[in-house]
């Protein structure tokens, strides 16, 4: 078999890093077919009859000379072959260079951006990596604007129907900065919570297809490891990855993984882990560049998810001004394929970043400032292109009623932070002496307690510079209304009454409830 090199190509990692350079070619008798070829594949014989057995070839020799032999030639063809970069990070690419484009592979959809940027960028998957074409649908299609606005119109006019606009808008504003994550540092995750029938997860479900063609949830309920469900938020940097089901009946380790997740997105940082894999003793740096999405039912306690996040929590009846989810979805089915929209708003973006028409918002110094910033660059980004190309104007200002007033309750959070802060550093009062401590379940079940000297606690608290909504006596009232019916005072030993019906977890351990103590008791 014969193998033609067609492009020289210099291989990066999921970062800057190059780890490799390489050839794409065709074999001389398949010459419909792209492969690519790296330096790595032709380093000593086995790896080239790896890589020739991955291609449906035969390699003979198992010696380093001939496989260098073959390198050689190859890399004196480079000089004369076009020069292009590949990546494994699907997503915005090219911004420092100004050809900015949104590498796709071939499975999801073509590369996105003009003829020039396309060329100079190609995808590839290591080994181990996702295919996002399973899950998202971004095919390339050459529209009119009569095409276009035909089924673009009604699409997004009825989508901002589909409930109240402190729903829609700031969500909608979310979708549409998502693709630009790459371009500002610090960038929240959405969370769209509500109880059973808010119907949280059909608006997602139908937004989300609309958009980004995305076929299925992460389900954090059903059998995917920890490890399966963190890749799909490693590999891109421009389509949302959703995770349904954030409730306490969740497996536990899925909703460990998502709440380091939700932490790691904001600033697409890396944390190293272990566990995870084929090997689980190896220890994984991984870096969440993707825009996360989050729903389920359990509202978020710690202070580091909330001001991290976008929160919208759905009524607990669906209030749309005029089309339901259902009839949304039987629409759009008959009007354009799932993904038609966020592929022409992507191929709109790439064309604004282009010719200087998109200015990333400034940094702000508050997270939840910095949140607004974006929805409402976001939100200015869609009302923009639903005018330039959709012909749809009138769709008002954004409404942050919703998120707000979640951000103005997340005040209360801050007494169970406080709480699982106290118990973490063994907070102690002024004689020494615990202000919280976990009490063991004495039945055996995997279940905890935390007991807790309110006054102790609140002045704790207070010295290590927590601010509380209100005095003692208010978090001794809102601990009492959140985990208990009624916290006992007692004098010789810990006590609690049955509070199997509010569960809740924190930092990783599934408490019972909150009750009061006078002393520290191990043995109660």
């Amino acid at each position: 078999w014969v193998l033609e090199a067609t492009k020289y190509i210099r291989y990066m990692s999921l970062g800057d890093e190059t780890v490799a350079t390489g050839f794409e070619g065709r074999f001389s008798d398949d010459r419909g077919r792209r492969l690519l070829i790296t330096s790595g594949d032709l380093k000593n014989g086995a790896a080239a009859v790896d890589w020739s057995n991955r291609h449906r070839r035969v390699w003979f020799s198992a010696g380093s000379k001939w496989t260098q032999a073959v390198l050689s030639l190859l890399n004196e063809d480079a000089p004369f072959l076009p020069r292009v970069d590949a990546v494994s990070l699907v997503g915005l690419h090219g911004l420092d260079r100004g050809t900015p484009v949104f590498v796709m592979p071939e499975s999801l959809g073509s590369t996105i951006g003009s003829e020039i940027a396309k060329e100079q960028w190609v995808h590839y998957s290591e080994g181990n990596m996702v295919d996002y074409g399973q899950k998202y649908e971004l095919k390339e299609e050459h529209l009119t604007m009569e095409q276009l606005r035909s089924w673009g119109f009604p699409l997004v006019s009825s989508m901002v129907q589909l409930n109240r606009s402190d729903v829609m808008t700031p969500i909608i504003a979310w979708l549409a900065a998502a693709p630009l994550r790459a371009t500002v540092t610090e960038f929240p995750s959405l969370a769209v919570l509500g109880g059973s029938g808010s119907g949280k997860t059909s608006l997602l479900a139908e937004l989300l297809r609309s958009w980004y063609g995305l076929k299925e949830e992460h389900n954090l309920s059903r059998g995917s490891t920890p490890y399966g469900l963190t890749q799909w938020a490693l590999g891109t940097n421009a389509l949302p990855v959703w995770y349904d089901e954030y409730r306490n009946q969740a497996r536990p380790e899925n909703l460990d993984m998502v709440d380091q997740l939700l932490r790691d997105a904001w600033t697409a940082s890396s944390s190293s882990r272990g566990g995870y894999g084929e090997d689980k003793t190896k220890v994984r740096t991984m870096k969440v560049t993707a825009p996360i999405v989050v729903s389920g039912e359990s509202e978020f306690e710690e202070r580091s998810h909330i001001d991290r996040a976008i929160i919208i929590k759905l009524p607990d009846k669906n209030a749309p001004n005029g089309m339901n989810v259902e009839q949304f979805r039987i629409f759009i089915n008959s009007i354009h394929q799932p993904g038609r929209l966020g592929r022409q708003y992507m191929e709109w973006v790439a064309h604004q970043l282009q010719i200087g028409g998109i200015v990333p918002p400034e940094r702000a110094l508050d997270r939840q400032e910095q949140g607004n910033k974006i929805l409402h660059w976001g939100w200015n980004l869609f009302t923009r292109f639903a005018k330039e190309m959709l012909g749809v104007e009138g769709l008002g200002e954004l409404d942050l009623k919703k998120a707000e007033d979640a951000r103005d309750a997340a005040d209360e959070h801050a007494v169970l932070t406080a709480l699982g802060d106290a118990i973490e550093s063994e907070g102690v009062d002024q004689q020494g002496r615990k202000v919280a401590w976990l009490q063991e379940n004495a039945h055996g079940q995997k279940l905890s307690i935390i007991a807790l000297r309110p006054h102790q606690f609140h002045q704790w608290a207070i010295r290590s510079g927590y601010r509380f909504p209100g005095n003692e006596s208010a978090t001794r009232s809102w601990l009492t209304e959140r985990f208990s019916d009624a916290m006992r005072t007692n004098t010789g030993r810990v006590q609690y009454s049955d509070l199997f019906n509010k569960r809740i977890q924190l930092r990783g351990i599934e408490l019972v409830g909150v009750m009061e103590a006078i002393e520290e008791d191990i043995r109660g």
